[in-house]
C-alpha cells in the first residue's frame, strides 16, 4: 500500500505538468490571426520567404486589395514555383473576385 502511494506521488506531478510542457511558444499563425493590427504582425516576416508572400497576399485578400494580392503572386511563383500555398491564394482570389470576373 505504501509503495503504491509513493508511486502515485511521483506520477501525479508529471501528469499535471506534462500538458504545459507541450504547449510551446505561440507561433506566427496565432500572432497573425489574433493581431488587432495585422500589418504590424506582417513586419515580423522576412521579405522573400514563402511565409512573407503567403501572409501578405492573405492579408491583401482579407482587406479587399485584390490587385496587391495578384502582384505578390508573380515574384512568389518565380521564386518558389507553384506551391500548394500559392494555389490556395489563387483559388481564394478567384472565389473572392468571381462577381467581378466570372
Amino acid at each position: 500500500m505504501r509503495t503504491r502511494i509513493f508511486r502515485l506521488a511521483w506520477i501525479l506531478p508529471v501528469v499535471l505538468i506534462a500538458p504545459a510542457a507541450f504547449a510551446g511558444e505561440v507561433g506566427f499563425v496565432e500572432d497573425f490571426a489574433l493581431a488587432r493590427d495585422r500589418s504590424a504582425a506582417l513586419r515580423q516576416l522576412i521579405p522573400g520567404t514563402e511565409d512573407y508572400y503567403f501572409y501578405r497576399a492573405l492579408h491583401a485578400l482579407q482587406t479587399e486589395q485584390y490587385d496587391q494580392a495578384v502582384a505578390l503572386t508573380k515574384p512568389w511563383l518565380e521564386r518558389f514555383g507553384q506551391t500548394p500555398r500559392l494555389t490556395e491564394i489563387q483559388i481564394r482570389h478567384t472565389l473572392l473576385t468571381y462577381d467581378r470576373d466570372p
